[in-house]
């Protein structure tokens, strides 16, 4: 009885976002080990290696996950008869393996997990593995595998009636529709991903809906509603003090402040962001990488150029230090592209730049990422307007232009619109 109801409080605790009392709670539940299963020692591990992930300790949780799949095994090494505890620690292995970027070891894990519950009595197990695979092909610029295994997730589970097991799904869904350009289609799916978190109090999976959604809102221009929605995802994230849920909410804030043009508390709500992706290790080394990313853009705005270079050299190292097998595929390396474009530029050395911004196109086309094609176009069309080469330079920018208009990026039609009109009014806009 005591070790079910500590099981119980912990897995509510951790439902709610009250991490350090969850881990107290599975903690207490492992104190009578010795009168336990091997499969409840497990199922508890599991569950010890969950809480630890969502509180950003990928080390801690490692321990756990693998305690619990050596507790499964029996003396003579061959798998205990818990094909579904096992399978959801190979899922959360391959979870926390692609958080720290190792792509092919995540999707090993996943696939393992998925190879022993498809066509079992565990199937219902399937969906979420699916979800997880889908990001791995995300990472790995595949889309349509990526797209194709989160539907079949979600059709699986709207078979089976679990409207609740949807909503991660319908998050992963509609960042798969934002980055392919299906705007409208990606609001929906985050809507509805929303709803269901807030009805099941979800806090971490309430927290980034609203972070979605506000990044949604802040592309299509809509300030005021992004800003609801960041703030909101912000005061979640403090909540459940997850080091990396906070960074997030404070990079997409420093974002929309950036394009407002409110410099020093954008600065602020980035350095914030830099400190809690390092404090969140090797699970927010991509994002830091982004993050310096916007904060050498900032700088490029205000005329800080030899800072803008610093933070262009710090997002590269990271990207050679992580992401060198997707170099020339990946979003991330696309914006370093971008930047330096726009810094090599700043020098007068035009066709360094030149080159860097094409490249960055070349780079978001294969990610498949029409927004940041069509604002590298932007760019490279103000570079060839600066060189007075106006034919080309008005070609990217009907380019640019038509993916704005096609994705109802106000805030960049704008941009683009007024470089339009500037070059028609004295051949050189700067």
């Amino acid at each position: 009885q005591r070790w079910h109801a500590n099981a119980g409080l912990g897995d509510v605790n951790q439902h709610i976002g009250n991490y350090e009392e969850a881990i107290a709670c599975f903690r207490a539940a492992l104190d009578d080990q010795a009168m336990l299963a091997p499969e409840n020692r497990a199922g508890i591990m599991l569950k010890l290696g969950q809480v630890w992930n969502k509180r950003g300790n990928l080390d801690e949780a490692e321990i756990w996950l693998r305690q619990g799949l050596a507790h499964l095994q029996s003396d003579e090494g061959t798998a205990a008869p818990f094909p579904q505890i096992e399978a959801q620690l190979y899922s959360e292995l391959g979870w926390l393996i692609l958080r720290r970027g190792d792509l092919s070891s995540a999707q090993t894990w996943l696939e393992k997990a998925a190879n022993l519950v498809v066509d079992t009595e565990f199937d219902g197990m399937l969906p979420g593995i699916l979800n997880r695979l889908g990001a791995v092909y995300y990472r790995q610029g595949a889309w349509d595998d990526a797209t194709g295994v989160v539907e079949q997730a979600l059709e699986t589970l709207e078979r089976l009636g679990d409207i609740v097991g949807m909503a991660r799904p319908l998050n992963n869904l509609g960042i798969l529709q934002k980055n392919k350009g299906d705007w409208r289609d990606a609001l929906q799916s985050y809507r509805r991903c929303l709803e269901i978190m807030e009805r099941i109090g979800d806090t971490e999976g309430t927290a980034i809906a609203h972070t979605n959604l506000g990044v949604l809102y802040t592309d299509v221009g809509n300030w005021q509603e992004a800003e609801k929605h960041l703030m909101v995802g912000l005061k979640r994230a403090q909540h459940t003090a997850n080091p990396y849920d906070l960074a997030q909410a404070h990079k997409n804030l420093g974002r929309l402040y950036l394009l407002q043009h409110k410099w020093t508390v954008s600065a602020q709500q980035f350095n914030t962001a830099i400190n809690f992706y390092r404090e969140s290790g090797e699970r927010g080394t991509l994002d830091l990488s982004t993050t310096y990313y916007l904060l050498g853009t900032l700088h490029l705005e205000q005329g800080r150029t030899e800072d803008a270079w610093g933070c262009y050299r710090s997002a590269l190292r990271i990207l050679k230090s992580t992401e060198s097998e997707m170099e020339g595929r990946s979003v991330e390396w696309g914006r370093c592209m971008q930047l330096q474009g726009r810094l090599t530029q700043k020098n007068q050395e035009y066709a360094l730049a030149e080159q860097h911004f094409q490249n960055s196109i070349e780079t978001f086309e294969a990610a498949g990422s029409l927004i940041e094609t069509a604002r590298s176009h932007y760019w490279y069309a103000l570079l060839l307007f600066e060189k007075q080469a106006v034919a080309a330079a008005q070609g990217e920018l009907a380019a640019a232009m038509e993916i704005f208009e096609k994705l109802d990026a106000t805030a960049d039609l704008k941009l683009a619109r007024s470089a339009w009109a500037r070059a028609g009014r004295d051949k050189n806009p700067s």
